[in-house]
């Protein structure tokens, strides 16, 4: 079964709700969610040091290596998956901002990265939750058909939540429309993706 540690400083994403956007991987692919405790002082102390004050804004990479070794340090199981939420707004070098992103590691099923400065309302929450967890469980994956290449690669299906949005209100809007469709999370492919993952040590090697 999957581990996922959560790492939940944000006063914007109850923990209910980062659950039940796992339910939604839980559905097709077994996991087993854990909430990290006595996690805010690591994650302050990595947002203010990788605060870029200019931009008022958290470098994911810079956030990344030291939370990780940070974690390492407590002796944190390397072979949990990690998912980290916080309120201070985020960006990449390629990227002005991003809501969030997930890094696949060495030796390691890899991590999430989150930010809930630029959430709006619960159903974009969810379905923003959703779409970095799928990218964790390898959807849409690598040489599958309708996909495209968009800061990573994603699905180009109807009301697919693996469908990469660019800006606030876009994704809003995507997310209302599929709730107004009755759209599964998924497609029938992410779908399959998801239910076919299943991380090996030696795919990292």
């Amino acid at each position: 079964m999957n581990r996922i540690y959560i790492f939940n400083c944000s006063n914007k994403v109850p923990d209910n709700a980062i659950k039940d956007a796992l339910a939604e991987i839980d559905k097709l692919n077994p996991l087993e969610g854990i909430l990290a405790e006595n996690c805010g002082e690591i994650i302050s102390e990595c947002v203010k040091n990788s605060l870029n004050k200019q931009r008022n804004q958290v470098d994911f990479y810079k956030f990344l290596f030291p939370f990780l070794n940070a974690l390492n340090q407590k002796g944190m199981d390397s072979q949990a998956k990690k998912l980290v939420f916080f309120d201070e707004d985020l960006y990449t070098e390629n990227a002005g901002w991003v809501f969030g992103g997930y890094q696949a590691l060495p030796l390691s099923p890899g991590i999430i990265i989150m930010s809930s400065h630029r959430i709006i309302d619960s159903l974009q929450r969810k379905d923003i939750i959703c779409h970095e967890l799928g990218h964790m469980f390898n959807a849409p994956k690598d040489g599958r058909q309708n996909t495209y290449e968009l800061y990573g690669l994603h699905c180009s299906n109807n009301l697919c939540v693996m469908k990469q949005n660019m800006s606030i209100k876009e994704a809003v809007k995507y997310s209302h429309k599929r709730r107004a469709r009755n759209a599964d999370m998924f497609c029938d492919e992410c779908r399959e993706d998801i239910k076919n993952y299943a991380y090996k040590l030696q795919d990292a090697l």
